[in-house]
């Protein structure tokens, strides 16, 4: 939207005269009077002020014409901005008495799952307690998707080594005892 500047007495004058046109506009548009009538006439008083302080646009364009085209474009990027994906956002509202079963009832398993996610976090992070850095980048880049001559590239070693770094953790794997979340070595 352009900038609005305070209205001269001239263009106040001009702007009563032709408020009726707000209204035509709303009305022509199907749009609420009440939830749009803000935005209107803005794109109204831009009008406005674009016909009295440019008049050669009188020469070829009715007022009505040009206020009609501002106050649509205002509607237009007031609809753009309140329809952005930020705005759109799926909410839920959580009311914190009583209403856990509802969670519950919509996600049935996320105690257990939520468990089974940490545990896993915990397991992973003693794990990667064995390697050596330059493991840790290496399994990382891997898990990110990397193929071993990518990994390779980008750690500076060769595809034998990528190799071999992974041939030590599967060894190193081996040895090593996860306790399980029910509580028993594996």
């Amino acid at each position: 939207m352009k900038k609005l500047y305070e209205l001269t007495k001239t263009e106040q004058i001009f702007a009563t005269k032709h408020h009726d046109l707000v209204y035509q506009f709303l009305k022509g548009t199907c749009l609420p009077e009440n939830d749009y009538y803000d935005v209107a006439i803005f794109g109204y008083l831009q009008a406005v002020q674009e016909y009295l302080r440019r008049p050669q646009l009188a020469d070829g364009y009715s007022f009505k014409s040009i206020a009609w085209t501002q106050m649509r474009n205002a509607v237009a990027e007031e609809f753009r901005h309140m329809n952005r994906a930020k705005r759109k956002a799926v909410t839920v509202s959580y009311v914190e008495d009583g209403s856990l079963w509802a969670l519950n009832r919509l996600l049935p398993d996320r105690k257990p799952a939520l468990e089974d996610m940490l545990h896993d976090q915990d397991i992973l992070a003693e794990l990667l307690s064995y390697l050596t850095p330059k493991e840790q980048e290496v399994v990382r880049l891997k898990a990110d998707g990397y193929s071993y001559h990518e990994i390779a590239e980008r750690c500076n070693i060769t595809i034998h080594g990528v190799q071999s770094r992974f041939t030590r953790f599967r060894n190193r794997l081996m040895t090593i005892h996860v306790t399980p979340q029910g509580g028993t070595a594996a």
